[in-house]
């Protein structure tokens, strides 16, 4: 494994360490020689070697202006290559027969990297010997990045990041012209003058590979938290920040899970802070960790499950009131109201309702038991009016029951609806979001607060965690599309 050097950082909390898979290249990279004089000095010189060292003669030779010449043969007498007669001295003789006889070009045998995963170019070229790092393996078999001194050793557990059983990789050589790119934006990255680590990337013209198959390592990197609460992935080169390693991290969560876990105090920070941007970041993860990274694709439903998650860390803080679990609760609907509404929208249907309301109430019991959930469903469920059907269907919105039958109303005929499959791992789960209907009610109107006064708290609370997972639960098993 490969750890190089990385810049101070103030980090909050302490940092933790990956290792990252790469490729690495050796390259041989020609490159041109600095000049000891430049194209008009190196003329000049050479007349006056010749005997012509009146400006008037050296501007008609080389078709400069006299002043321009007169200029040059200043300016080589500063740096004592010319006497005042104009004749070559020692060290301008030395100087012109070195210009002369040096190949133009010098040949850097150096390294390049590539990541196995996405087959991308690090900009990085790297030009002396690889910085192979010092470590032991722990009591699990983990690695330990060592450093420091023998008397005052630092230890760094770390956390390795592999390549899954099957897992297709990325092994095949870049293109020339591609390493040539990323070798210039190495350069770019930092000035020579600001940065030496800038000096390991030659310029370049051409590339040449010593090798056709590239030598695996892993990159030692650090994750680290600031104090605004904002989280890092350090350049494994010691290139400052990176937010292409932390891309690639975000999206390594998904495939392993023990990625996630070894950074979360990372990303997360204190799992009780009461801090508003603190408790976000948590819920995003908590929502990721239950439902994958995959549910940001599912836009404004993804925002509503991380306000019912948010909303959820903040009743279980200490200092909460008791009235924020209510919140949770509105919340919670809000989010299964989104999730069916992705539904019904993406499946519409006409209501088959009629002003009959026994009529309907069979039709609901029956489309429901065809589906495959348990019934009869609750006379809340069943009895819900036509008007407000009707009008979620024209709306494309409204509340959770009507959404419900809305949903139920078009299954009739189509064997792959998502209740249909819901029905199958939760059958449950109409009765289950009716509750969650009814405890949203409870913590919205007035009426209910002499019903809700009279629960014990902790079962009220309990009520609307339950809630809380039957929304998870039905973002599991009800796919939009």
């Amino acid at each position: 494994m490969l750890r190089f050097q990385l810049p101070f950082v103030e980090y909050s909390g302490p940092p933790r360490w990956i290792l990252w898979p790469t490729w690495a290249w050796r390259v041989v990279a020609p490159h041109p020689r600095p000049r000891t004089l430049n194209l008009f000095q190196r003329a000049v010189m050479g007349l006056c070697r010749a005997g012509r060292q009146r400006a008037e003669v050296i501007g008609a030779a080389l078709h400069l202006d006299k002043q321009l010449a007169a200029h040059i043969l200043t300016e080589l007498a500063g740096n004592g290559w010319l006497d005042h007669l104009g004749v070559p001295t020692k060290a301008g003789l030395d100087a012109l027969e070195d210009d002369e006889s040096e190949p133009l070009d010098e040949q850097t045998v150096g390294w390049v990297f590539t990541d196995p995963f996405t087959g991308e170019l690090w900009p990085r070229f790297h030009r002396e010997e690889l910085p192979h790092a010092e470590f032991e393996l722990n009591a699990a078999r983990h690695p330990v990045l060592l450093s420091g001194s023998v008397g005052n050793p630092f230890r760094d557990d770390a956390f390795a990041v592999s390549p899954r059983a099957g897992e297709p990789l990325h092994s095949q050589r870049p293109r020339a012209e591609d390493v040539l790119k990323a070798v210039r934006l190495h350069r770019k990255h930092h000035s020579w003058e600001e940065e030496p680590v800038a000096s390991d990337a030659p310029l370049v013209r051409r590339i040449s590979f010593v090798f056709d198959k590239p030598t695996p390592h892993f990159l030692a990197a650090r994750a680290w938290r600031d104090h605004r609460g904002d989280w890092h992935m350090d350049d494994p080169f010691g290139m400052g920040d990176s937010p292409r390693l932390r891309r690639w991290v975000e999206e390594r969560f998904q495939v392993q899970p023990a990625l996630r876990d070894r950074l979360a105090s990372i990303v997360v920070g204190a799992p009780d802070s009461e801090d508003l941007r603190t408790l976000t970041t948590q819920a995003e993860w908590d929502v990721e960790t239950r439902l994958t990274v995959a549910i940001r694709t599912r836009g404004v439903l993804c925002e509503r499950l991380v306000a019912m998650q948010r909303a959820l860390l903040e009743a279980g803080l200490d200092a909460s009131p008791a009235d924020k679990w209510d919140d949770v609760a509105v919340k919670a609907q809000k989010a299964a109201e989104r999730l069916l509404q992705d539904i019904c929208l993406a499946r519409p249907t006409r209501p088959r309702l009629s002003r009959d309301v026994a009529m309907n109430e069979a039709l609901i019991q029956a489309l429901a038991a065809a589906a495959g959930f348990h019934t009869p469903l609750p006379p809340s469920l069943t009895r819900v009016r036509a008007g407000k059907v009707e009008h979620a269907l024209q709306s494309g919105s409204g509340s959770l029951r009507p959404l419900l039958i809305l949903a139920l109303l078009g299954t009739s005929g189509l064997p792959e609806h998502p209740f249909i499959h819901a029905a199958r791992a939760a059958p449950d789960l109409l009765h289950r979001l009716n509750a969650l209907a009814t405890l949203r009610d409870e913590a919205a109107h007035e009426s209910s607060n002499r019903l809700r006064a009279s629960q014990a708290p902790q079962g009220r609370t309990e009520l609307i965690r339950q809630g809380v997972e039957t929304v998870y639960l039905a973002v599991q098993h009800l796919p939009s599309t």
